[in-house]
């Protein structure tokens, strides 16, 4: 019997969640005899989409970032070095009791504030035969700001030290992950580009009828968090429909964060019942059937609930915020430049501009097709088949016999992989 830990965390998105989620069930379809935990804070609102047979879910006491370095206990009376301890002791319990054969750990090669630590190191000392795994996907932040991040963390040391690959849901040609966060050679020659995270599956929209009208016009989704900042701009956006001059050709479906306060969804759903072709959306658990559906996706939240799902084929649109604006600037406008999505500056954000650029992509969304069309999707399916070989121990066998055995999955490859053992 093979076993797999997976280690994630609520605070890097719900969108981090369903990759793990699609890589899990593909790794249970192609190993009958494997076996999935997964370790994470998440409230798992969404637990039923998750595999049934042989996959598992070990929750963790929730943190809740205070900056983008420090965190404080969410749900729990529990000072911070506490609940940190209480954590990292359950980690390493569940390492030493579990002994997967495969470790994939999602996006911090340290965990939160280091919570990792104390299991990478056992698993080093007692478990050598266990594979650890780097996961990483599309990041908003700066290069600079990641490097800086990295080289005060010591995750480059870490990487070093405890991990033997890095699987990246991304492509070299959008984004140079080793150069731009000044990988040093020993750790660049362990990233293995994936492809990104995308579906090109059909849509049956009877499968969401019951959630939503009949459609009858290209349907812009639109996503917000739980801040004042989304609040406000919803509000907007309503009102600018409202006085619009002229009927739009698109109608719109508005995704409302269940974390908004209270009075202020009541307040949005209350103006969007007096227009016509307003939907209000505030259930994630058929999210991505939504995101299929879209025509046009609009964030008003994070990036990465657009960078993410753009590869299925649908133009997006991000709107930054006054929380970190010129960090996610910068990243949109370099999304921006290769095509993959327009941005709007917070700074340059109006009703008015928005619903202009929505109408132009729902009146032609060609060029945009033909971008997103060009994106690797075989990101899932990709990870999936290296952390398949992972496991079989065959990873190093099969890419010393045929070093360009992956690339047809993949197609994203440009190292040399026969150098991966």
């Amino acid at each position: 019997m093979k076993k797999m830990l997976i280690y994630s965390n609520e605070t890097f998105g719900m969108e981090n969640l369903r990759a793990i989620r699609a890589i899990s069930q593909q790794l249970l379809d192609n190993n009958p005899d494997l076996s999935i935990l997964l370790i994470s804070d998440s409230p798992f609102r969404h637990h039923h989409q998750f595999p049934v047979s042989r996959f598992d879910c070990l929750k963790l006491p929730r943190f809740e970032p205070i900056t983008q370095t420090t965190y404080q206990a969410k749900k729990i009376d529990c000072n911070f070095d506490d609940q940190l301890m209480l954590r990292a002791n359950t980690i390493s319990s569940v390492v030493e009791h579990f002994r997967p054969d495969v470790m994939m750990v999602n996006k911090l090669p340290r965990g939160i504030a280091g919570e990792l630590r104390p299991a990478l190191e056992l698993i080093r000392k007692s478990m050598p035969e266990t594979e650890i795994v780097l996961l990483l996907g599309n990041n908003t932040e700066t290069p600079q700001n990641v490097r800086n991040s990295w080289s005060e963390k010591g995750y480059h040391q870490s990487i070093e030290n405890y991990y033997k690959y890095i699987l990246v849901l991304g492509e070299t040609n959008v984004f140079k992950l080793q150069k731009e966060y000044n990988f040093p050679l020993k750790n660049a020659d362990k990233v293995i580009f994936c492809g990104k995270n995308g579906h090109k599956t059909s849509v049956h929209y009877q499968n969401i009828s019951a959630y939503i009208p009949q459609k009858s016009k290209p349907w812009a989704l639109l996503t917000s968090d739980s801040g004042t900042e989304s609040y406000r701009r919803l509000k907007l956006y309503l009102q600018g429909i409202k006085n619009y001059p002229q009927p739009l050709p698109f109608a719109s479906l508005i995704f409302i964060n269940p974390d908004m306060q209270k009075p202020q969804i009541k307040e949005i759903r209350q103006l969007a019942n007096t227009l016509n072709d307003i939907t209000i959306v505030d259930d994630a658990v058929d999210f991505n059937t939504y995101i299929q559906a879209a025509d046009v996706i609009v964030s008003m939240a994070e990036q990465h609930l657009i960078v993410d799902r753009l590869p299925m084929n649908k133009p997006g649109i991000f709107i930054t915020s006054s929380k970190d604006a010129q960090q996610q600037l910068n990243s949109a406008i370099h999304m921006d430049m290769v095509g993959l999505f327009q941005c709007i500056p917070q700074g340059r954000f109006s009703t008015e501009i928005l619903l202009l650029k929505i109408t132009e992509l729902v009146v032609d969304r060609r060029k945009y097709l033909q971008l997103s069309a060009k994106i690797n999707l075989n990101g899932v399916k990709t990870a999936a088949r290296i952390l398949n070989l992972i496991l079989n121990n065959s990873m190093v066998e099969k890419i010393q016999a045929n070093p360009r055995c992956l690339i047809s999955a993949s197609n994203t490859l440009t190292k040399p992989i026969s150098q991966l053992h």
